[in-house]
């Protein structure tokens, strides 16, 4: 495969000689759309779907809709399996190549919403079903959707994060939907981040037919798994913080979205130079991943080269617009995260003070398409706000802040 391309953009491009300075620094991970060229690997899927009472409706409609498109789009080298759950688990099909569709969709012509909501036990159900499947070369993913808060079974938000993050070390990847207002969005979205899956919030149950078809276009294009970013500060910098908010691996890195082909990751990096006597590297930054069909772990590397001048010179360095922007969009996906912890302690006043910072911050930022449309999405957690939805509002603002830091607009 062509490896990604590794981009490094410091906000100004000098360290100083004669002062510390703080300095930001945008690495930007680009994968070549060459990767296309490769057949798919196939794939081992496992669906779960909520069929607890709250899913009565539209929502069980579509979720039944959007799992045909899921079955139409599979071919006969590839496997799935179908559970449901209330407070009970039914596993409606075993793990099995997709070669006759039609009892595939009689088994979801037969689903029905009503009881309580194991979560965890559908999870479980449907990790054991693709577990055993899993293969070199094939992508095995675990498709959870969900409306409802958990309320039998495993609850804990830390332990079920836990169970993911052993699946997808063992190559079982976890990808959360949370549809409407009342599910656990913390939950869903750290066992998607921990599961190395995606979390989507879906307000609108008619869009799950569009999303699972984007799941599957993404593993389609897949070409790293378990992807990693790994700094070493140079020349006695430090890494003062990463602003994505991104999990930690267990060698201390940060753990990375997967790497699909066309697709671009950026996470910027806040550095703390010395003052440095001459030119000088201050910044290595190394990408690794797993690739489907290959045994050994992939990585490339890149370092960060500086000139150096004083520190009056510094401060008259341009400062590279696509950092400041990146800069501010991350700040104010902080805000959005700050908007979260204000509404669970019911503090509506500092919910308007930073959805008021993050307004601020994005608009004084360089004007691109990326501003216009983060100030579309806070102009619909103002409206949130104003018709005192706070239910929707802390998710619609968390999914927002997960979609930015994971270079997902």
């Amino acid at each position: 495969m062509t490896l990604p391309v590794i981009t490094l953009r410091p906000l100004r491009h000098a360290a100083c000689s004669d002062a510390p300075v703080v300095l930001d620094v945008l690495a930007r991970f680009a994968v070549p759309s060459v990767a296309l060229r490769q057949p798919r690997p196939p794939l081992n899927l496992a669906m779960v779907l909520d069929r607890s009472g709250s899913m009565h409706g539209l929502k069980i409609d579509y979720a039944r809709e959007a799992a045909r498109c899921l079955v139409r789009q599979l071919g006969p080298e590839d496997r799935l399996s179908l559970t449901v759950f209330d407070d009970e688990v039914d596993v409606l099909m075993p793990s099995t190549p997709v070669r006759d569709p039609a009892p595939v969709f009689e088994a979801i012509a037969g689903i029905r919403a009503g009881g309580s909501t194991d979560l965890s036990g559908g999870w479980r159900s449907g990790h054991d079903e693709v577990a055993g499947q899993v293969r070199e070369g094939t992508l095995t993913r675990i498709l959870l959707v969900s409306d409802g808060l958990a309320n039998r079974g495993e609850r804990g938000v830390g332990t079920l994060g836990a169970w993911a993050a052993e699946a997808a070390a063992r190559g079982v990847g976890t990808t959360t939907l949370g549809v409407g207002d009342h599910y656990h969005e913390h939950l869903l979205e750290t066992m998607a981040r921990e599961g190395d899956g995606n979390y989507h919030f879906i307000e609108d149950p008619r869009s799950l037919p569009d999303i699972f078809e984007a799941e599957l276009s993404g593993l389609a294009t897949l070409v790293g798994e378990r992807a990693s970013l790994g700094l070493m500060p140079l020349s006695g910098a430090s890494v003062l913080e990463v602003l994505n908010d991104l999990d930690r691996t267990s060698r201390g890195g940060y753990k990375l979205p997967n790497l699909r082909s066309g697709n671009t990751i950026e996470v910027v990096i806040r550095l703390a130079l010395p003052a440095c006597p001459s030119k000088t590297e201050v910044l290595s930054v190394r990408l690794g991943w797993d690739a489907p069909g290959l045994g050994e772990r992939q990585k490339v590397v890149a370092r960060l080269e500086l000139p150096v001048v004083s520190r009056e010179e510094w401060e008259r360095l341009p400062e590279d617009p696509d950092v400041v922007r990146h800069v501010a969009l991350l700040e104010a996906s902080r805000s959005k995260r700050r908007v979260m912890d204000h509404i669970d302690r019911g503090d509506r006043q500092s919910v308007a003070r930073e959805l008021d910072r993050a307004r601020r911050l994005v608009m004084a930022a360089p004007g691109s398409a990326e501003t216009e449309r983060e100030l579309l999405g806070l102009q619909q957690l103002d409206r949130d706000y104003a018709s005192g939805d706070d239910r929707k509002l802390r998710k619609r603002a968390g999914y927002q802040a997960y979609s930015r830091e994971r270079s997902r607009d």
